[in-house]
Parts: structure tokens; C-alpha cells; sequence
């Protein structure tokens, strides 16, 4: 397991061989972005873990247009996360190309969690 330091010398290689920079945000936290499959998901250092946009990570793994409305669809067939996403989710200041925003993230276990009510191809 990496320290926090080793997390994030890490980490700004990773950003900076990809030309992205992290940005600091109002809590001293830096917001930074991970590439999947050639997708930006934009994460954040929080109370001693990672946290992640929960819409990136959506927009990642499925073919939404409207991550928020995909969302609220995940939240009424699975009846686990729509009664426990409060633990699941917290709202992080995450900055953005239009400037600070509070984002819904969730850390890599509630992600995970998330994940497996997202339906897959095969059983659809």
C-alpha cells in the first residue's frame, strides 16, 4: 500500500505525462484527473482517501449522455444504493474548466459499490 506522499509523487507523474496539472481547491486538497480508456475522471484527496466524480466514472463506463439521469435510474432499480447513497456519496469542492464546484464523489469503495448496479451488456 502507498503512503499519501508516494500516492501523489505518483500522481503528478501520471498528470504530468499526461499535461494535466492538479489544482489545488479550497479545503488545500488538489483536484486531479485519472485517464480511463482514454476517459477523464476527475478525483480529489479527502479525509485520507481518494475521492471520485461520481458522473465521470458513469460517463466512463456506460454510453449516458446525462450521467445525472442515469444516475437517478441506478437509485430506483437498486433499492440498496437509493436508501444507503448517503454514506456512499459525499460532496467535495472539485475545480473544473468553469471554475470550483461542489461534485457528488464517492471513494474507491463506494465506487465500487456503484459499479456493481450499473447493469452489464451480457445481462441485458
Amino acid at each position: 500500500m502507498m503512503t499519501k506522499k508516494e500516492d501523489n509523487e505518483e500522481e503528478s507523474r501520471v498528470d504530468e505525462d499526461n499535461g494535466n496539472e492538479g489544482n489545488e481547491n479550497e479545503a488545500g486538497n488538489e483536484t486531479h484527473i485519472a485517464i480511463f480508456s482514454g476517459k477523464s475522471i476527475r478525483k480529489t484527496w479527502f479525509a485520507e482517501r481518494w475521492w471520485f466524480v461520481i458522473e465521470d466514472v458513469i460517463l466512463v463506463l456506460t454510453d449516458s449522455s446525462d450521467a445525472k439521469q442515469y444516475i437517478q435510474k441506478l437509485k430506483q432499480r437498486d433499492e440498496v444504493l437509493a436508501k444507503g447513497g448517503v454514506q456512499i456519496v459525499r460532496t467535495l469542492l472539485i475545480n473544473t474548466t468553469g471554475g470550483k464546484q461542489h461534485m457528488n464523489c464517492a471513494d474507491t469503495e463506494g465506487i465500487f459499490r456503484i459499479i456493481q448496479s450499473i447493469p452489464s451488456i451480457v445481462s441485458n
